[in-house]
């Protein structure tokens, strides 16, 4: 770990991941319960492994270590979720200017397996859907669409207002 945590925090953090998903051990696999929208495409389920523990712990995350909800939430009640050909995204807007919250799944040796948790940037959803990525869920209509607007909306003010500008000076000519 970059961070010097001591052996008694990282027990602590380990109970806590413990008590946020339900498990009777470190070792247990945590699998969300899905929105019933994507119950056939993940029939398997999916599996929150101890591996993301320490992927987040050897990665400096501590912001996430600190509050688990945030990955059960975004993996029981996504706002978005969204294909990309080898990945999963579940996608929830916590407030976060330009970014939202990722859970990425993989299927691995037949295990859909979550394999990062962090924030992605709207500009990564918009590629990943320009280039075939697919939209397999959204907790309401057009909620994507809704989440990428509020996100640019001062840059659309300011694109609108320049605008605006250049069609007065173009009048007043």
């Amino acid at each position: 770990m970059k961070k010097s945590i001591s052996p008694e925090e990282l027990e602590q953090y380990r109970q806590k991941w413990i008590e946020t998903f339900g498990l009777n051990s470190f070792e247990d696999d945590f699998i969300p319960k899905l929105p019933r929208e994507l119950r056939d495409t993940f029939r398997q389920g999916i599996h929150l492994k101890k591996g993301s523990f320490e992927k987040l712990a050897n990665r400096d995350r501590f912001e996430f270590i600190g509050d688990f909800n945030i990955i059960k939430d975004t993996l029981e009640n996504p706002d978005v979720a969204l294909e990309d050909g080898k990945s999963f995204l579940f996608i929830k807007d916590i407030g976060k200017d330009r970014a939202v919250f990722a859970s990425v799944t993989k299927d691995l040796n037949g295990q859909m397996i979550v394999s990062s948790n962090f924030f992605k940037r709207i500009n990564t959803l918009i590629n990943l859907l320009h280039n075939n990525g697919e939209l397999l869920y959204e907790r309401k209509r057009g909620l994507l669409i809704d989440i990428i607007e509020t996100k640019y909306q001062k840059d659309i003010n300011a694109i609108k207002q320049k605008i605006s500008k250049k069609e007065m000076r173009g009048r007043s000519r």
